[in-house]
């Protein structure tokens, strides 16, 4: 296995080498993985990897080095470590120094500024900013120079790891930014002789007569300064401000390297004082004239004006694009309104026959009494349907159907067999749609109804009682053929603990008969109660009174239970009431108790 390694350990007593692992080269990826836990996982005992006799094979390496080495497991039985080196790939040459100061401008490295400094390793590349520059080395004096004789690569990235807080460079980048020339002092002071070489002036003799001269040249170049040239911007500006010429000036001008950046100093001085003049002219006709300083004011309360106007502009803008949108979300109300309205027409014109059908049985059911009495008006109807269904989907069909007509969601996984055991095998069902109720009873058939409004004023079991409920017993239990079924509609607007009390006591066999019925509950006899919301409008049942009934609710259709009832090799026949009484339902009215 590829690794990355610090040989930090050498003993005084043999030449057995130990080495940290840095990073490594993943086997199954080619990843290179420094993450330190996954180093340990990789090379155990604390990520080492131990070579004996390495010095003396690899004489040339120091505690401090870092290479790039081939590792092998370590199959000696006494081994601590878990991998040891096999063979040295190439030693990590290049580190990385953070360094300001070796740049003059863009287009220069000043390699004099980087002598003497401290690097982990001789040779390095410089980082300013998030650019590098290099390579350089360092001899044995500290000395800094170019790898790369005299030119120096600047790269945008470099392909390192840290080691700490040195960060080492392992594979030499290959295509460079760009390039630019490097100078020592003394290069520099070689370059700048021989640029001013024939030039007749005090300063030139002055530095031709002595090689010391950049000594003092350094003392006043600031290095923090930003330079917009090279060599010369360097050299020169010590000499910018000297008196100088026509004459001394064109023989300078003639060194091509020289003209470009004088023509520079020479346009910038002319833009320079060519602003100070026109700002001089400005400042002293302002001064002495009254009739101009008043124009100043007048443009001045004029601009406030204007900017005033603007922002009142805007805000009444604001305002306006504000009272627009509100404008058009009222109409989008409108319109929907409109539409509602539009679709009720349309359901009213084509569902007329079925609504008068059923405007004239609430009519009758619900038609409030003037005058208290004590006769409780009921309706008893049948409803007959297709019987019996021999293929289960036949009645999940006419049921489905049956809801839909009656706008009732059917959800997809609808739980047929268990709305039809609950609605046949229960003595009483509590549920929160009439419509729920009747769309089974309609598509089961063989039902006789009986239809009652519950009245809030029933205080006791005498309002209830004048509705000849023992008959409708005895009429159930000598008629086995039907299911009866007696509908309270609005069952807790009143109490049931008071006005259906003696009806529940004799449902539950608490009592052996009912007024002048004296035989047991028929079993195809069934009470539904049409419960209002509690407490909103309803009031709450108590537990002794909801242990008599169970709960039969509408199912939103974003409620999914089970699968439906599509594979049962139950069907509605004549021995279907049988076989749904012995499916077992838990009871499920603790919603409603109080």
């Amino acid at each position: 296995m590829k690794a990355i390694l610090k040989a930090w350990e050498k003993r005084p007593d043999n030449d057995h080498g130990k080495f940290s692992v840095l990073a490594y080269w993943s086997q199954e990826n080619g990843e290179l993985v420094t993450d330190p836990y996954r180093i340990k996982e990789v090379f155990l005992n604390d990520g080492n990897v131990f070579e004996p006799s390495f010095y003396l094979n690899y004489s040339s390496y120091s505690s401090n080095k870092y290479i790039i080495a081939e590792t092998t497991v370590n199959l000696h039985e006494k081994a601590i470590d878990k991998y040891k080196l096999s063979t040295v790939v190439r030693e990590v040459e290049y580190t990385v120094i953070k360094h300001e100061g070796f740049l003059i401008g863009d287009d220069l490295v000043d390699l004099s500024s980087l002598d003497g400094i401290s690097t982990p390793l001789k040779n390095f590349y410089a980082r300013y900013h998030n650019k590098y520059w290099g390579p350089f080395k360092k001899d044995n004096n500290g000395n800094v120079s170019s790898i790369s004789a005299g030119s120096i690569a600047m790269y945008n990235e470099l392909t390192s790891i840290f080691d700490d807080e040195i960060e080492l460079v392992y594979e030499k980048p290959t295509q460079a930014e760009r390039n630019i020339p490097g100078y020592t002092t003394s290069g520099i002071n070689k370059w700048f002789r021989s640029v001013i070489q024939g030039i007749e002036h005090p300063v030139t003799l002055a530095v031709l007569g002595s090689r010391k001269w950049y000594k003092e040249l350094k003392e006043v170049i600031s290095y923090n300064e930003q330079l917009t040239s090279s060599q010369l911007q360097l050299a020169l500006r010590h000499i910018k401000g000297v008196e100088i010429t026509y004459a001394e000036l064109k023989a300078l001008l003639k060194h091509s390297d020289n003209q470009s950046i004088l023509n520079s100093r020479i346009d910038s001085l002319k833009n320079e004082i060519k602003a100070e003049l026109e700002d001089d002219i400005k400042a002293r006709i302002i001064e002495e004239s009254e009739e101009l300083k008043d124009l100043l004011l007048k443009k001045n309360k004029l601009e406030i004006e204007l900017s005033d106007i603007k922002s009142k502009i805007k805000i009444e803008k604001s305002q306006l694009q504000s009272s627009l949108q509100d404008l058009k979300n009222s109409i989008a109300e409108k319109k929907n309104s409109l539409a509602k309205i539009k679709e009720e027409e349309n359901y009213i014109s084509e569902n007329k026959d079925r609504l008068l059908s059923d405007l004239r049985i609430s009519h009758q059911v619900l038609q409030p009494s003037l005058q208290r009495s004590n006769e409780v008006h009921f309706v008893d109807y049948e409803l007959v349907s297709k019987t019996p269904y021999d293929v289960p989907k036949d009645i999940i069909d006419v049921i489905s159907n049956s809801l839909t007509s009656r706008y009732i969601p059917v959800p997809p996984d609808w739980q047929y067999k268990d709305s039809l055991a609950r609605i046949i095998q229960r003595q009483g069902i509590l549920s929160n749609s009439l419509d729920l109720v009747l769309g089974h009873l309609r598509a089961f058939g063989r039902c006789k109804v009986r239809h009652i409004n519950v009245q809030a004023n029933w205080l006791t079991h005498k309002e209830f009682g004048s509705c000849h409920m023992d008959k409708m017993l005895l009429e159930a239990s000598n008629d086995s053929d039907h299911h009866y079924y007696l509908i309270l509609q609005d069952f807790n607007i009143a109490s049931p603990e008071c006005y259906l009390r003696p009806f529940i006591d004799f449902m539950q066999c608490m009592v052996p008969s009912y007024k002048s019925y004296q035989g047991k509950w028929p079993e195809n006899f069934h009470v539904v109660g049409i419960v209002l919301p509690t407490p909103e409008v309803g009031i709450e049942m108590t537990s002794s009174v909801l242990s008599a009934f169970d709960s039969f609710e509408e199912i939103p259709p974003t409620e999914v239970k089970a699968g439906p009832w599509q594979d049962s090799n139950l069907c509605i026949s004549d021995n279907m009431i049988d076989m749904l009484k012995g499916i077992q339902i838990d009871y499920n009215t603790a919603k409603y108790a109080s």
